[in-house]
């Protein structure tokens, strides 16, 4: 998500006064390669950035992903006055299509959400009736794992996870023994949804599937129309 403002100097610094300032938020793995500085000390003057060491965060998000934290990247950036008109709706591409790292990160913010005992219950009665439950999630590999310990998804025999781009790179094949081996489902996209249904249907699974979002909707015909 990406928001344009005017500057301000007393936050912004007196060069930037003739620029937009961008304020940017999403996933710190896609959002950390888009960044080429880190604010020094709460400043973003010019003189006070510092060369982005992605290292750190890479570590720092995984540390915080690993106790079951949803992790958000805030970053910020300048962009020329021309760059963007009032109430122009900003897509996906306005922040990734630059060409090269442009963004500043300012910081992480860690979200607790913890699986509601309800759902630990439904999950815990799910096994014992013999049905196998998988979570299919945008969250980052490390805290979908982390989630799903809790829920009681990993075990000794599915103890590790899979991601939506892991899926994308295999073949029909490939999809079909991972859906078999894992459940657990990172970063999955709308399109991995009906990927991993499809693949269970094709093993001869009797699959149904809940959701809620709209993003849901083509998986949940697909695993009704199966």
């Amino acid at each position: 998500i990406s928001t344009v403002h005017q500057p301000v100097e007393a936050n912004d610094g007196a060069e930037n006064m003739d620029k937009l300032i961008v304020h940017v938020k999403g996933a710190p793995d896609r959002m950390i390669p888009l960044c080429k500085y880190q604010a020094k000390g709460g400043s973003f003057k010019e003189a006070d950035l510092e060369p982005c060491d992605k290292d750190y965060w890479i570590e720092q998000i995984a540390i915080l992903s690993s106790h079951g934290l949803r992790v958000l990247a805030l970053t910020r950036g300048t962009l020329e006055k021309d760059a963007a008109k009032k109430g122009e709706q900003l897509g996906p591409e306005f922040v990734q299509e630059r060409g090269e790292p442009w963004l500043t990160i300012v910081g992480l913010c860690a979200i607790m959400d913890p699986p509601r005992p309800e759902c630990v219950d439904a999950i815990t009665t799910a096994k014992k009736a013999g049905i196998r439950v998988v979570m299919i999630t945008g969250d980052h590999k490390d805290t979908a794992l982390a989630i799903g310990d809790q829920l009681g998804l990993v075990d000794e025999k599915y103890s590790s996870a899979v991601t939506g781009p892991e899926l994308d790179a295999m073949s029909d094949e490939e999809i079909c023994e991972a859906v078999m081996k894992y459940n657990i489902f990172a970063r999955a996209s709308p399109q991995n949804k009906i990927q991993i249904v499809k693949a269970l249907q094709k093993e001869g699974q009797i699959c149904s599937m809940t959701g809620d979002g709209v993003n849901d909707a083509p998986a949940l015909k697909a695993a009704d129309m199966g």
